[in-house]
């Protein structure tokens, strides 16, 4: 079983942070190349970003579960646990905070 958790560990890392490369990197420049509509390529990309958001946010209550599950308390004493927080955080305020102000300019 400590296997299994170890490499849907694993599995989620590498998801969350492939899919905000992916995303950020590659997909979104992309469509603002190919969409000429400037509107339309926006759209489309705001809704891959949330998309990788809502990814993220399960990736990291697994991630963070895992660590507290198998640390215990010590699991504060780590820093991949923090940094695993600040991601979460980092990600719930751009998808509920700065997207609903992006999407209010519009």
């Amino acid at each position: 079983m400590k296997l299994l958790a170890e490499g849907i560990y694993a599995w989620a890392l590498t998801l969350w942070i492939g899919c905000l490369w992916s995303i950020g990197y590659v997909a979104a420049p992309t469509i603002f190349h190919a969409i000429a509509e400037r509107g339309l390529a926006g759209s489309l990309a705001g809704r891959l970003f949330t998309l990788t958001a809502y990814i993220g946010v399960g990736c990291a209550i697994y991630l963070a579960s895992y660590r507290f599950a198998r640390f215990g308390r010590g699991c504060f004493a780590q820093g991949r646990f923090w940094i695993i927080l600040v991601m979460l955080a980092l990600t719930l305020v751009g998808e509920f905070g700065v997207q609903p102000i992006l999407a209010s300019l519009k």
